[in-house]
């Protein structure tokens, strides 16, 4: 019970301080990998890869996280960090939502999205570090980079092309 009570405020620590799904991951990493060293890496970036394969948010990845790290309990965990914010907002809509043209607000907003989207920066380059080791994952990124910046091939097909070249090359052996 207290390992699953620690785990919901490591959790929820790390969802209720960003608005986007993986923007939540420096947080967390920062508190399951390096300070209470219950998931390595590697074990991180499985469970964003899972939770990425799957419909649903972009921030459901904190459910394979709590799985990984205490099984069922920790998913419990995991899914309530993940909804807890979500319905707070719902909330604070009623109330901001009537005032959404006022600047202070307008502004407060702004803030928000731009400390979202450094967040989402502070989270790739953990992953890309431990991604990117061989040649064949750097040349697919260098590829898919671009491609997804200039957005125009959906970013479905970017991940499953680069899912087949991966397994025609595993199955060639290289």
């Amino acid at each position: 019970m207290i390992k699953f009570l620690i785990l919901l405020w490591v959790l929820a620590k790390g969802t209720f301080t960003s608005f986007a799904g993986l923007a939540s991951l420096p947080e967390i990493r920062a508190d399951v990998v390096e300070q209470r060293h219950w998931l390595t890496d590697a074990q991180l970036t499985e469970a964003i890869a899972v939770s990425r394969t799957t419909p649903g948010p972009n921030g459901s990845y904190v459910v394979s996280v709590g799985y990984m790290v205490d099984g069922v309990p920790g998913a419990v965990a995991g899914w309530l960090a993940m909804t807890t914010p979500s319905l707070l907002v719902i909330v604070l809509l009623g109330y901001f939502g009537k005032r959404a043209k006022h600047p202070r607000v307008r502004s407060m907003l702004r803030c928000v999205v731009l400390a979202s989207a450094a967040l989402l920066v502070l989270a790739a380059i953990p992953l890309g570090k431990s991604s990117l080791d061989g040649p064949l994952p750097i040349a697919l990124a260098a590829i898919a980079l671009p491609v997804l910046i200039s957005k125009r091939i959906d970013a479905l097909w970017v991940v499953a092309g680069s899912a087949a070249v991966s397994l025609a090359a595993a199955l060639a052996g290289l």
